[in-house]
């Protein structure tokens, strides 16, 4: 358990300094470009950038996730971020917001919406 502890704290370190590859993909289109597109008249466009919009949140949301659950194993060697919420009802969002982007890859598959990009 206490080599366990020390290596999810060792990796939790490094993650610190570099943000993970989700995070870096949310963070290359930003919600600011996608809030335009939410009112476009293609149900298409408006789709994806509700995805798109979701995808970022969600990373940010894990990363938050993440860093409280490390600090919690480590005993306090990673600093705690700062919330007012509880733990669980974090952790809850979070499957909820997963489960979510999941039902909509699947929508987007049917429906011929192509998610590898917020422009055609």
């Amino acid at each position: 358990m206490v080599n366990e502890v020390s290596s999810i704290t060792r990796e939790n370190r490094q993650n610190e300094k570099e943000p993970s590859e989700e995070v870096k993909m949310a963070n290359e289109i930003t919600l600011k470009e996608t809030a335009d597109k939410m009112t476009d008249p293609n149900y298409k466009t408006r789709f994806k950038a509700e995805y798109f919009q979701l995808k970022i949140r969600l990373a940010k949301l894990r990363e938050f996730n993440t860093k409280i659950k490390a600090s919690k194993l480590s005993n306090g060697e990673v600093e705690m971020p700062i919330h007012d919420c509880p733990d669980e009802l974090l952790v809850e969002q979070e499957k909820v917001m997963t489960h979510y982007l999941r039902i909509l890859e699947i929508r987007a598959k049917i429906e011929g919406v192509d998610l590898s990009a917020l422009d055609d």
